[in-house]
């Protein structure tokens, strides 16, 4: 639960709101108590949201029906998901679907400027437990496996072009990943009683891309005094 309302905490801090309605019909429309929050309005929409002024929310999507405008149904148990703009001042929606059984994966829907749905697509099919993950600074949408043997899997937003595994990054029970957008290190977390947090140092950066195949994988040791070692 921790990491479900940091994700949500995440979302509301990069404008993911209308998203993460879609992505969670059935939580948000569960969250009726009301809470002041700084800069956001005493009372929740008719979604459940706490809203800042002049925002408004709509569900775009629920799993198990069709996305409005397009064919495609909506997967199952969605989960980590993000937001990346396109050049024509729309925005693309990437989420993933935590299910087991080779079921899982990465959906994503495309709107116009104006908040319209375009299309929708599977960009990520056949893996298991996609958690969480990240959109990466050069744009492509990092998708974490929370299995034994996980791995990270980078995916095109547009669905253009096939995900491509990247074991280098650790092959274990993956929570989520991130991307420091200076150095464009990764840091990665894993979902176990005794997890570690991961540092992965790519062995080169070429066009602001660093190399997912070839690095150094680093696990955090604390010494005695408390300190990362």
């Amino acid at each position: 639960m921790n990491e479900i309302n940091d994700s949500r905490r995440r979302f509301l801090r990069n404008g993911g709101l209308l998203y993460a309605a879609a992505a969670m019909p059935a939580l948000l429309s569960s969250c009726k108590q009301t809470y002041q929050v700084e800069g956001l309005s005493p009372v929740p929409d008719s979604n459940g949201l706490l809203l800042p002024p002049n925002c408004s929310s709509r569900i775009i999507a629920r799993s198990g029906s069709r996305v409005e405008n397009t064919a495609y149904v909506w997967h199952a148990g969605p989960d980590g998901g993000g937001v990346l703009p396109v050049e024509d001042g729309g925005w693309i929606y990437v989420s993933n679907s935590e299910l087991d059984h080779g079921k899982g994966g990465v959906a994503a829907i495309l709107c116009d400027s104006g908040g319209q749905i375009v299309t929708a697509c599977a960009i990520l099919q056949g893996t298991n437990r996609n958690c969480d993950g990240c959109i990466t600074p050069w744009r492509t949408w990092l998708s974490c496996e929370e299995v034994s043997r996980g791995i990270v899997w980078e995916c095109d937003p547009l669905g253009e072009k096939r995900a491509v595994a990247r074991p280098a990054l650790g092959v274990f029970r993956h929570e989520s990943a991130v991307v420091d957008p200076d150095s464009l290190t990764l840091y990665l977390t894993e979902d176990e009683e005794d997890s570690c947090f991961y540092r992965y140092r790519p062995a080169s950066v070429a066009e602001g891309r660093p190399d997912l195949e070839h690095g150094i994988l680093e696990a955090a040791v604390v010494d005695a005094s408390g300190r990362v070692a």
